[in-house]
């Protein structure tokens, strides 16, 4: 978890799992490479999900030269 939270966090499982299905993945904090990655991981449509062109956009990506995951 780059920011301490899972994406989909709901009240309970239930909602959580609710979250997964219906929703977007909410990022807390500054965008950057890895929230990019996954985003594009999460997607729920098969079409735009990061499938196996995934190392074609990598290796063009900030993140294969830094990431910002915090430590705290």
């Amino acid at each position: 978890m780059s920011y301490g939270r899972t994406p989909f966090k709901g009240r309970n499982r239930k909602e959580t799992f609710r979250n997964m299905l219906s929703r977007s993945p909410e990022f807390a904090g500054n965008r950057c490479a890895l929230t990019d990655l996954i985003e594009c991981l999460l997607a729920k449509d098969p079409a735009r999900r990061l499938g196996s062109a995934a190392m074609m956009w990598l290796s063009g990506h900030e993140l294969s030269e830094k990431t910002c995951v915090s430590r705290s």
